[in-house]
């Protein structure tokens, strides 16, 4: 190496250069992005998870038996099936899974709290762990980057350690109470420094916390510059860390997301476009991902996939607002990407495959990529929410499906059909798990909740107390149809 003598490398390029290799190739500006459906799932898909050498896809749902899939059949097959169906079911919707270091076993946790530890090539629960606790769900689990023993889970009303040695003896690290209250939605290591851990709770917020000392927090997100002094109690709904550990990004419910850095010290929130079908976060439990240091994504319940780009470390922003209520503000997506029709809850994404998966209400998932995957499709299947029917739901699918003839007619005379699936490729085959539109149409969001803006829109105390009842009352109507209820656990309230 060439000794260029006493020259430092500006900061900015250091930066740049500690994160170059977190980056992704994938051009979410493409004008051209794929979509491919992969139904097999008879229920709700609530949790996806690579593995950690990224060459499988764990899926699980309300079906109550998780699935892996191998990447490189789910990409290529025109009919991919799963390589794994657990023979153990669970008792309720599996809401969380996680590969271990090696990918030998599989982790999946329940809304009832039961965690089971598959062995993927036997096919059998080696340890499994249930919980008599009110209100218990395993929303979230994390390994270890580094010690192959230790599980990070994230129960409603704690957050634990199982560690495989003793997997009945669970370590308690944070309660609920102690965390500033509401459920837990998320706990994870930090990538690079496994004693930091990222919680979050949803009237507490995400705070960092090191585990040789739980009693307190060593990042507050109040010490950020650019986040308001009234972040409390906005339904935190999850956090998670960007690839370096250098930022993470959290969800609120009726609210833009929040985005804290590190490195500058900044709090920044993600403002949708305006636009009547933009950015919504209020019906379902929902995850985010980071694509990059600065490319982050997260579902709405208009079921687009909205997808933000952060200014670096070292990039000037202006502050917004009064003074003391400022903001660093991203002012909107980059890209919303359409397709789902329902609202997606879950993301993943795969750097080494360059794919991003999506699920949700639907019972399939989706593999996104800005290349012709074999048998996906870029003209989106649409579908009217149930309140903009001209006719019967039966006379809407039928004219759904007459659409997409005419157009699928005028594709092939072009030529251009070949490996690009069909309307009967997306809706035909098993009836178990073909669309269920009952469900899907639970979840359209109406005319009467639109009325209701979020949190950070709004500009008076009095009009945040009547948006918070009028949403009581929307999600009321979940709670009194028991049948539904029991069937669709992942509404918020």
């Amino acid at each position: 190496m060439i000794d260029d003598g006493d020259d430092e490398m500006p900061a900015e390029d250091e930066e740049m250069q500690r994160t170059s290799k977190k980056n992704s190739n994938v051009d979410f500006k493409s004008d051209v992005f794929c979509q491919k459906d992969i139904r097999e799932h008879t229920g709700c898909v609530n949790a996806l998870r690579f593995s950690h050498g990224e060459q499988l896809l764990a899926t699980g749902g309300d079906d109550l038996q998780s699935r892996i899939w191998k990447v490189d059949e789910l990409m290529l097959r025109k009919n991919p099936k799963p390589d794994f169906l657990a023979e153990k079911r669970h008792t309720s919707n599996i809401f969380s899974l996680e590969f271990d270091l090696e990918d030998r076993f599989i982790y999946s946790g329940e809304h009832r709290g039961a965690v089971y530890k598959h062995d993927i090539q036997t096919n059998q629960v080696i340890s499994s762990l249930k919980r008599s606790d009110v209100r218990s769900s395993a929303y979230n689990m994390d390994h270890h980057p580094s010690d192959s023993h230790l599980l990070a889970v994230a129960f409603a009303n704690q957050v634990c350690f199982l560690d495989n040695r003793d997997f009945k003896h669970p370590i308690q690290f944070k309660t609920s109470r102690a965390a500033g209250g509401g459920d837990f939605y998320s706990a994870e290591f930090h990538p690079e420094s496994p004693v930091l851990m990222l919680l979050n709770a949803e009237d507490g917020g995400p705070n960092v916390f090191d585990r040789r000392n739980p009693s307190r927090p060593v990042f507050l997100r109040n010490k950020f510059s650019g986040i308001r002094t009234d972040t409390r109690g906005h339904g935190y709904m999850g956090a998670t860390w960007s690839p370096s550990g250098n930022q993470f990004m959290v969800l609120r419910k009726l609210s833009s997301p929040l985005y804290f850095d590190l490195i500058s010290q900044r709090c920044f929130t993600l403002k949708p476009a305006r636009d009547r079908n933009g950015y919504l976060n209020m019906k379902t439990i929902k995850s985010m991902i980071f694509i990059d240091d600065y490319t982050v994504a997260t579902g709405s319940d208009h079921w687009g996939i909205h997808l933000w780009q952060v200014p670096r470390a070292y990039e000037d922003v202006p502050l917004v607002g009064e003074e003391r209520s400022q903001q660093y503000i991203v002012g909107k997506e980059m890209r919303v990407l359409r397709g789902h029709r329902s609202i997606p809850n879950q993301l993943r994404f795969s750097k080494h495959n360059q794919i991003l998966v999506s699920s949700g209400v639907e019972n399939s998932f989706k593999i996104w990529s800005n290349r012709r995957l074999p048998w996906s499709y870029d003209i989106p299947f649409v579908r009217k929410k149930s309140g903009e029917y001209d006719g019967t739901m039966e006379e809407e699918q039928a004219r759904e499906k007459e659409e997409r003839r005419i157009l699928e007619d005028a594709l092939d005379r072009d030529s251009e059909m070949e490996g690009r699936a069909s309307y009967d490729d997306v809706f035909g085959g098993n009836d178990q798990s073909s669309e269920q539109r009952d469900t899907l149409e639970h979840f359209d969001v109406d005319e009467d909740e639109m009325m209701y803006a979020m949190d950070d829109e709004v500009d008076s105390d009095e009009e945040r107390v009547l948006m918070r009842r009028g949403i009581n009352e929307i999600m009321g109507h979940f709670r009194q149809d028991e049948d539904l209820h029991e069937r669709i656990l992942h509404i918020i309230y």
